[in-house]
């Protein structure tokens, strides 16, 4: 990502997707998307469905549409109405007919043809077997048949496509086929059934959601009646630019009879308002639309539940969380509503006082009534409830769910957070895992919580006398249980004796499903034919388990009554009070048979009542699970494998599983499978014996680290995840001791993440069609993206080969020329002023924002790190760096003479390494080790491999050195460690300075020099006498000194002025000129003028270097220390722009912006500048601001080409001022000025900012002749790197021959007589369209 952010030129570490959503800044991110969208934009079509149309002609418009369900299986069709009239006969999705996701013309046409020509026809069935490919099939099942076979076909592309060619030379080529805008916004779709599945492509059926068709069957929906201001309404749930109804969306719901299905005649209607019959709901789908009974028109819970009837609405206490209906009202009963307690307990009636109901003040519930021979009427229909007469009357019970999520204001978003019901907002403590815990629960989630087991009534009948105190008798499990357990274990035992609990929860994977197994069928098809169940998780075979028990020894026959009741299928019969039936025990089912778990009445509770099963996917509870769980990608092991370790073939590599005629299983091993019935399956549990499979195991999927890590290991190819060698748990020494092989986990694990849950927007929208798609002019090009990702790999791959090129020739570069000049009498002939020798060791392009993760650069001499507080060493915050690695060596005289020497014992002692001096001169140490540098970033961790082996041994204390030219500095007292290879390290290194590991004496800061021997003084000779004046000879007299007209006596020099110390984030005023001390040994004299500067030394960061920031009214200057000179001067002081502007008229259409800054920079030196610039505003500029330099002598503005940030907060704008720009004559010139300028005066030059209307002309503006001749030599210097071998050899036969130069954008040769290489031409080619690098 950080390559491809230069790509686009945005900094990585603005654009990333760990920054908090309240730190974002939009208008960078808006500007990258802009910058991404420009490298990949295309003309196309874009949407959910782009694929290309496979169309048939010579089908109307109704044959069409009734093959448009999914009936008709792999060839559906679908209708597209054109404006123009007519339409199209689709293939309905491109799946059914396209294996290209992007073919040629040619090929996509070919490919259309077959699907309609094989088989030939479509059914509109969907009981009909479409892989038989007979029409007679389609017309056995009630299908009617459509022939297509023989009809013409065509092909529209609608997506643009780019199209890997050949030219008429024969080069690859990529071209451009244009997609079709007509149809590509000719296909509309529902906006909430976008698939077609009720609808088919009607669009009134959209719009109305009415006559739906579902599988062939009407289909209503519980959401088609919400209704807002007149227009059908849904909430939808979108993924992109896919939109499905929102599964909880649905209207209230008044469901009669909730109880007795579709019995709407006969169990509803009556009541206190003597209602008719409910109209029974047909083909009903979703949104709890299995009631087909209803009064929607009753639209609250108090209608609805009559309190002239039923309780005061409450859940049950059977009802689980999940459950959102009211369900205490749902009893359809015969009832009294003018009866009191006593009557209806008076013996008159069959009949129950319900003290709850009727709002709490009780109802009579009449059972029936006894006639004159005490038979009994029944009253519990409503066909005997009505015939009885005197008050008696039919309440058809009701149960009511609320609305949810069925209108604007509540369809807007959801809580993500995996609970159900969701809620509209997640609480502050909500929270969810990115994965799911694997655990064992009910089938029925009611249950979750277990069931406590009364053992002390061992028969319906014992069990049905404790119901008033909460037992309940269960038929599948034949025990009875305390009903009002609220599922905690404490809660039921402390009950009393005979009580037991039993719960899923907690059990672990093989105790967690009790059942009996079959043994007789070994896939699921064999299994569930004979009428038994397939057990998917386990993948075994198992009897229902509501229908069978555990084990049981005894038959029903000759049992008594309280042990015939305990057993499953016995049952006692009263009148001929014997056991009968037929015991449903695991044994006695038929065919060969086991019980698989518990054994006792756990195995009874777990499989017939609980019915306990393993869920791979259920949600973490709490973040503990969570964390624990995570996610092992063993998704071979789904269900369970049988898994053998690969074998190796007999050249070392592992065999893959297909040629083991097994399945693939994570690297390290295969699933063992086999052929039953003619089809390939895998090996079942019971059948994975080791004797069998040599190696052979059963594993499942892992939950945990340890079990993922238990899957082995493996030994592959650094480069490529298949080439595995010998086979799992290789030993890791033996791998990695082979060349370019890793040793790797055969499986991975990612622990669970738990984050606070978040909502999901929702869609309030009017049921409606629209376009599938839309034509977009910057659509996003495929190619053009795998390229741009491409380039971005390209580029980390050119890096790397840039680092390799330099580790093997910028040594010979750079000391070949040395070795050549050697050759001369004593070194005569190497180049003047040569002080050092440098060349790479590697190089990197670093994020700047990103330096703390930044992988460390090692080599053989040594290696950089970067950390926390790293910075690159720019004058601006720069995006990136260009970090380069380098050794340097130095080559002074005595150097040369050690190179020369043919006294080889002055290289094999320490004499030759005492380089180190202290403060007083004295040597007081010897370097260890090669100058290494980093240039680009500061504020590193640097190490040196001490790889000097003279050793002095009176030096002890490891140090660093630096080294300037052939000059080696103090020792820099710095805090030295030795990392795992032995190498001298230390953190805080410079950018370009270079660093020596030496070891010093003990004693170095107090030794002094040691005194040197002086000689006894040479007699001066005597000299002879002087002769005197000969005749005639005057010696003049002395002539007095005096001042030369105009001058004036040089006065004694003034003391020199102590410089003010900085303090790291303090600011200083300075009034006058005044000199600043860094604490670096460097100082900045500021001049401010007449006027007054603010100084702040501010400290390094991650994004940029330790530097002053000198503030005026209305602008800041940056200057790094790293960059200035010892003694570095600068004048500064604000100007007005609006005097400026009158002296120096402003660029055409261009306004200032702000005030502007008069600057002097002695040496020039690099610096940023800002300017505050009051009409900033925190949104899409219209105007482009740039700073501009006076051309004093010219009297015109000029811009700086350099980048410009722009900071809407603090509204500034900075850019960098080049030294090439200071340099110019007109910058900042003592005379010459052009008339109008008024300051003229060599004390600085003037910069302001501009608002333009567009980017300023910097085609020739902003680079000096110094740095054009710059980027030529640097052009050069990569041709100079290759043909480095032909320049060495060439240079003593002929000092300067002319060297000539070749490429294929000049044939034509270029001669030079300044740089030297082979006097034959040297080509280099590059292919078609591929950048280089050097």
């Amino acid at each position: 990502w950080d390559r491809l952010a230069f790509d686009l030129d945005v900094d990585p570490a603005d654009i990333n997707a760990d920054i908090p959503e309240t730190l974002v800044d939009e208008a960078i991110w808006d500007l990258a998307v802009i910058a991404l969208r420009n490298k990949m934009a295309v003309p196309s079509c874009t949407g959910p469905n782009t694929a290309m149309w496979c169309v048939v002609e010579g089908v109307t418009e109704a044959e069409c549409k009734r093959y448009s369900t999914w009936d008709s299986g792999n060839m559906r069709l679908k209708w597209v109405p054109d404006p123009d009239g007519g339409g199209y006969c689709k293939m309905h999705d491109s799946w059914q007919w396209n294996q290209d996701w992007d073919p040629t013309d040619e090929s996509a046409q070919e490919m259309c043809a077959n699907a309609f020509s094989s088989p030939g026809f479509a059914c509109d069935k969907s009981g009909y077997d479409h892989a038989s490919a007979l029409q007679s099939g389609c017309t056995s099942a009630g299908g009617q048949v459509l022939v297509t076979a023989g009809k013409t076909t065509k092909t529209y592309r609608l997506e643009t496509s780019e199209q890997w060619d050949w030219d008429e030379d024969g080069n690859e080529v990529v071209r451009q086929v244009l997609g079709n805008r007509k149809f590509c916004e000719l296909e509309k779709t529902c906006n909430w059934d976008m698939d077609g599945w009720y609808t088919g492509g009607d669009e009134t059926k959209c719009r109305t959601a009415e006559n739906l068709m579902q599988n062939g069957r009407a289909a209503q929906l519980a959401t088609a009646g919400i209704v807002e201001n007149g227009k059908k309404m849904a909430c939808l749930e979108c993924w992109g630019p896919w939109c499905h109804q929102f599964y909880f969306s649905s209207p209230h719901m008044c469901a009669a009879a909730p109880w007795d299905g579709d019995q709407c005649g006969p169990s509803t209607g009556g009541g206190p308002d003597n209602v008719s019959s409910a109209a029974l709901l047909t083909g009903a789908s979703g949104g709890g639309d299995g009631y087909k009974c209803r009064r929607d028109e009753l639209d609250n819970v108090t209608a609805c539940l009559d309190q002239r009837v039923c309780p005061i609405p409450a859940k049950t206490s059977w009802q689980s969380d999940y459950d959102v209906f009211t369900w205490n009202c749902a009893q359809s009963m015969c009832i009294n509503l003018t009866a009191d307690q006593a009557f209806c307990e008076g013996g008159m009636l069959s009949s129950t006082w319900l003290p709850e109901w009727k709002a709490g003040n009780g109802l009579c519930q009449i059972w029936g009534t006894w006639d004159q021979n005490g038979n009994l009427k029944d009253a519990s229909n409503k066909a005997g409830c009505e015939a009885m007469g005197g008050g008696a009357m039919w309440w058809e019970g009701r149960a009511f769910r609320p609305g949810t999520f069925n209108d604007a204001e509540t369809c807007s978003e959801y809580c993500n957070d995996g609970e159900y019901p969701p809620q509209q907002q997640c609480d502050l403590d909500s929270s969810q895992c990115d994965t799911s815990c694997a655990q064992c629960l009910p089938q029925d989630t009611n249950k979750r919580d277990g069931v406590c087991v009364y053992t002390g009534s061992k028969t319906w009948d014992a069990c049905s006398s404790n119901i008033s105190d909460g037992y309940t008798w269960s038929d599948e499990a034949h025990f009875c249980y305390w009903d009002d357990n609220t599922g905690d274990e404490a809660d039921c035992v402390a009950r009393g004796p005979m009580h037991a609990f039993y719960t899923c929860v907690g059990q672990e994977y093989d105790l967690c499903q009790s059942y009996c197994l079959s043994l007789d069928y070994l896939d699921d098809v064999s299994c569930t034919n004979a009428g038994l169940e397939w057990n998917w998780e386990t993948q075994d075979c198992m009897h229902s388990r509501w229908s069978t028990d555990r084990a049981w020894s005894m038959n029903c026959t000759n049992q008594t009554m309280e042990v015939c009741g305990q057993v499953k299928g016995c049952w006692w019969d009263d009148g001929e009070k014997t056991c009968t039936g037929t015991n449903y025990g695991c044994n006695n089912r038929p065919g060969n048979n086991v019980w698989v778990g518990y054994t006792d009445l756990a195995g009874t509770a777990m499989s017939s009542f609980l019915q306990c099963r393993w869920d791979e996917w259920a949600r973490c509870p709490d973040q503990d699970s969570c964390v624990q769980a995570g996610e092992c990608n063993d998704w071979w092991a789904e269900g369970g494998a049988c898994i053998v370790p690969r074998q190796p073939n007999e050249f070392g590599w592992a065999k893959d599983c297909w040629e083991m005629v097994y399945e693939w299983a994570g690297g390290a091993s295969c699933v063992v499978t086999t052929t039953r019935d003619g089809t390939t399956k895998r090996v079942q549990k019971s059948q994975c014996s080791n004797i069998t499979y040599p190696g052979a195991r059963w594993v499942r999927r892992a939950e945990t680290q340890a079990e993922c890590d238990a899957h082995g290991s493996i030994c592959r190819s650094k480069y490529d995840d298949w080439d595995i060698r010998g086979g799992m748990n290789m030993d890791k020494d033996k791998c990695e001791n082979k060349c370019e092989l890793l040793h790797t986990k055969a499986s991975n694990f990612r622990p669970g993440k738990w984050a606070p849950a978040k909502t999901r927007p929702l869609h309030w929208v009017e049921r409606n069609v629209s376009r599938v798609n839309t034509w977009e002019e910057q659509s996003v090009s495929h190619n053009k993206f795998w390229n741009f990702v491409m380039k971005g790999m390209a580029s980390l791959y050119a890096t790397a080969l840039e680092s390799l090129l330099m580790c093997k020739l910028d040594a010979f570069t750079g000391w070949v020329p040395v070795f050549a000049g050697l050759c001369g009498e004593e070194g005569g002939g190497i180049e003047e002023g040569l002080t050092e020798v440098v060349y790479a060791l590697g190089t990197d392009t670093l994020a700047c924002g990103k330096l703390s993760s930044a992988k460390p650069r090692i080599t053989f001499h040594g290696s950089y790190t970067p950390a926390e507080g790293s910075s690159c060493a720019s004058v601006r915050r720069a995006k990136s760096a260009t970090v380069k690695f380098q050794k340097v060596v130095p080559v002074d005289a005595k150097t040369r003479r050690l190179l020369l020497t043919s006294d080889r014992r002055k290289l094999t002692d320490c004499t030759a390494h005492r380089v180190v001096k202290n403060a007083a001169g004295a040597v007081v140490g010897q370097k260890v080790g090669s100058g290494l540098k980093v240039t680009g970033i500061s504020n590193v961790q640097i190490c040196i491999n001490p790889s000097v082996t003279q050793r002095c041994s009176e030096y002890t204390v490891n140090d660093f050195v630096e080294l300037s030219g052939a000059t080696y500095s103090l020792p820099l007292e710095k805090t030295v460690t030795i990392n795992a290879q032995g190498h001298h390290c230390f953190s805080g290194a410079e950018s370009g300075k270079t660093y020596v590991p030496v070891k010093l004496d003990a004693s170095w800061k107090t030794m002094t020099p040691t005194p040197a021997t002086t000689p006894a003084p040479t007699p001066l000779p005597t000299p002879a006498p002087t002769p005197a004046p000969t005749s005639g000879t005057t010696t003049p007299a002395p002539t007095p000194a005096t001042t030369p007209s105009g001058s004036t006596t040089t006065p004694a020099p003034s003391p020199a002025t102590t410089p003010v110390a900085a303090v790291v984030g303090q600011a200083q005023e300075v009034t006058g000129e005044t000199t600043i001390s860094a604490g670096t040994g460097t100082t900045l004299s500021v001049d401010p003028g007449s006027g007054s500067v603010t100084s702040t030394l501010k400290a390094a960061t991650a994004g940029a270097e330790q530097q002053f920031e000198l503030a005026v009214t209305g602008a800041t200057v940056n200057i790094p220390v790293s960059l200035m000179s010892a003694s570095q001067q600068v004048s500064l002081s604000p100007v007005s722009s609006a005097a400026a502007i009158a002296a120096s008229p402003a660029p055409a259409g261009a306004t200032a912006a702000s005030e502007g800054l008069s600057i002097s920079l002695s040496p020039a030196m690099e610096v940023a500048l800002g300017f505050v610039v009051n009409g900033l505003v925190a949104r899409r500029q219209a105007k482009v601001y740039r700073v501009h330099w006076l051309d004093k002598k010219a009297n015109s503005w000029n811009p700086l080409c350099t980048e410009h940030t722009i900071d809407t907060a603090t509204k500034t704008v900075t850019a960098t001022v080049q030294k090439t720009v200071q340099e110019e004559d007109g910058f900042n010139p003592s005379s010459g000025c052009a008339t109008s300028v008024t300051t003229c005066d060599g004390k600085g030059g003037t910069l302001l900012v501009f608002a333009l209307d567009s980017e300023p002309d910097c085609s020739s503006k902003g680079l000096g002749g110094g740095a054009i001749a710059g980027i030529v030599i640097g052009s050069l210097a990569g041709v100079g790197l290759l043909a480095g071998g032909g320049y060495m050899a060439m240079k003593a036969a002929n000092p300067t021959p002319p060297a000539r130069f070749i490429s294929s954008d000049n044939p034509n040769p270029m001669a030079t007589s300044e740089l030297a290489f082979s006097a034959t031409p040297q080509v280099m080619y590059s292919p078609a369209g591929m950048e280089t690098k050097v």
